[in-house]
């Protein structure tokens, strides 16, 4: 696999690692690479995982499982929170209120690994802000420094801070969960079955190599925006999608699924 400018990736656990030619599939494929797929890749890990803390090491031996993330702007922060943006575009919620995590309060019936809100990894970063987040996480923006230094609980954070977030804690949440993800920056452009699974093949186009195929055994639609349809009389909201598309994963989507 190669990222936006045709580079290799990293093979480092946690890190986006390049694609192994004798694979011939993933076990999963995310369309949309912003938060609900670091939220799936976290949730994911605490499953395999359970009684691992956040920050574990990874497992020894072969993946658990093999992820393919496919953003057509930034895989971990999606469009929204790219680190790439102006300062003066900001979050609309505090940063105490902000997390990538499960806890208690969420309607999920799979096991709770807590995880640290976007102040306490500012906390944890703020000393050596130019050091890869537990010597896995993406490499850091030069501008990191100061966000951290200036953020408060109370504070409206800059979106760009919050996607720097959220792709430390997928890194992590790879790690943990001994799951190789494949960060793939480029546009999902078809979806094709092949037997009797739904959605095994989606095709992507990354910025300057041209177009390839991800093969996967399953895949999730994790994109920010979806077109809907009113299905009944209630006026239920439903995407609109072929007969046997893949799993779609709308803005209402029921987490205790994940």
């Amino acid at each position: 696999m190669r990222d936006s400018h045709g580079a290799a990736t990293s093979a480092a656990p946690g890190l986006p690692v390049e694609v192994d030619p004798s694979t011939p599939e993933v076990d999963l494929v995310i369309v949309g690479g912003g938060p609900r797929a670091v939220a799936t890749v976290a949730r994911l890990a605490a499953r395999l995982r359970p009684e691992e803390p956040f920050g574990a090491p990874a497992p020894s031996g072969d993946p658990a499982l093999r992820v393919a993330i496919i953003d057509a702007v930034q895989v971990g922060a999606g469009a929204t929170w790219r680190t790439d943006q102006h300062p003066l575009l900001l979050n609309n919620t505090y940063s105490a209120q902000t997390t990538a995590h499960a806890d208690a309060s969420t309607d999920q019936d799979g096991p709770l690994v807590p995880g640290p809100d976007l102040v306490q990894w500012a906390a944890t970063c703020s000393h050596a802000p130019t050091q890869r987040y537990l010597g896995i996480g993406p490499e850091r923006p030069a501008w990191l420094g100061a966000e951290l230094a200036a953020l408060r609980p109370e504070s409206y954070p800059t979106r760009r801070l919050q996607g720097v977030y959220y792709r430390d804690q997928l890194a992590e949440a790879a790690r943990r969960g001994g799951i190789e993800v494949w960060h793939i920056e480029g546009t999902a452009t078809d979806i094709a079955v092949a037997g009797a699974e739904p959605a095994t093949r989606a095709h992507e186009t990354p910025g300057r190599t041209g177009t390839s195929t991800v093969g996967g055994r399953r895949l999730v639609r994790l994109t920010g925006a979806h077109r809907v349809a009113v299905d009944g009389p209630r006026g239920h909201r439903a995407p609109i999608t072929p007969s046997r598309s893949p799993r779609s994963a709308p803005p209402w989507w029921s987490w205790p699924r994940a």
